[in-house]
């Protein structure tokens, strides 16, 4: 009963692992980056806050997909400049089962 029980768990763990991801970030990234990186970061803060603050319904379809890839490019920026470890919410539920399991 208990192995149907795990096995159905995992299933339902792997189907949902898609879903959202947590970031997990430590704090001495932040503390290393130096002075550059931090107003670099900081500069794309403020785009990727502009354009979310945007009146985008009088764009045509190309603008529209010019400041997707933008925002992209933006984000993939900010993702190596802070660092840190990307867990998915599957991945989390994983660990969370085997430490249970295990002790």
């Amino acid at each position: 009963m208990n192995i149907y029980c795990t096995l159905i768990l995992m299933v339902i763990a792997f189907t949902f692992s898609n879903l959202q991801a947590a970031i997990i970030t430590t704090p001495s990234a932040h503390k290393g980056m130096s002075f550059v990186d931090s107003l670099r970061a900081d500069s794309l803060m403020v785009r990727l806050n502009t354009i979310g603050s945007s009146n985008k319904s009088n764009l045509t379809a190309t603008q529209k997909s010019i400041l997707r890839k933008e925002v992209q490019t933006i984000k993939k920026n900010l993702k190596i400049i802070h660092g840190g470890i990307y867990l998915s919410v599957g991945t989390i539920i994983i660990i969370l089962l085997l430490l249970i399991i295990l002790f």
